[in-house]
Order: C-alpha cells, then structure tokens, then sequence
C-alpha cells in the first residue's frame, strides 16, 4: 500500500500532520493543562519545548530559545496572553498564541511561574 501524499502548506496537510504529531503514541506530545480566564482547566496533549541555551565548540555561536508549545486549534482556539499552561508540573504564562500552519498554534510560553 503506498502512504497518501499531501502538498505542504495545504489545510489538509496541516491536519494530518497536527494529527500524527499530537497522537500519544509517537512519543511527541506530553499531556498538559491549559487554564484560560473563564473557564475550568481543562487536559490536552501538545509538544512542549523547554528553554536551554545552546554554545558551541568553538563559542561563536550562542542559541537562546524561549520556552514554547505546539498544539491542536481546536484546543488551543481560546488561549490568550496571561493564560496558564501546566506541563510536568511546572506552570508557564502565556506570552503569545501565534498560528503554526492551518490546524497547529504555537504558544510563546514565560516561566516557570509560582502557584499563584
């Protein structure tokens, strides 16, 4: 059987791609808890990136990347600044929800952020 193939950049790419990213069998995605204003936490998978920073060998180049997450809009559709993602038991702010591709948004994440 030959796999489907679907043209990048199109909607129907982006769902099969959120799909096969966001299922808990692949090892990608970790569940999480999404606290937006108004309403009850609520559980959902997304692919979390931690910050670290980076320095090579040779000490010329430095990365700083921000912590963020990768999940579903369907999920994700009501996020805004301030609200409060909980993975592995660390809490971090939201920053800005940005568009990654037709069925993803990325989080721009602060933190971690105490209890309260």
């Amino acid at each position: 059987m030959v796999a489907p193939i679907y043209e990048t950049g199109t909607e129907l790419f982006d769902d099969v791609l959120g799909t096969a990213i966001m299922d808990p069998d692949n090892g990608m995605s970790v569940s999480a808890t999404l606290e937006t204003a108004g309403q009850p936490p609520r559980d959902i998978l997304v692919v979390f990136r931690a910050p670290f920073i980076a320095i090579s060998n040779l000490g010329q180049d430095v990365n700083d990347v921000q912590p963020q997450a990768l999940g579903l809009n369907s999920d994700l559709q009501d996020t805004r600044r301030g609200d409060v993602l909980t993975v592995n038991g660390h809490r971090w702010r939201v920053i800005t929800p940005e568009p990654a591709g037709a069925a993803m948004t990325r989080l721009r994440l602060q933190g971690p952020i105490g209890d309260g």
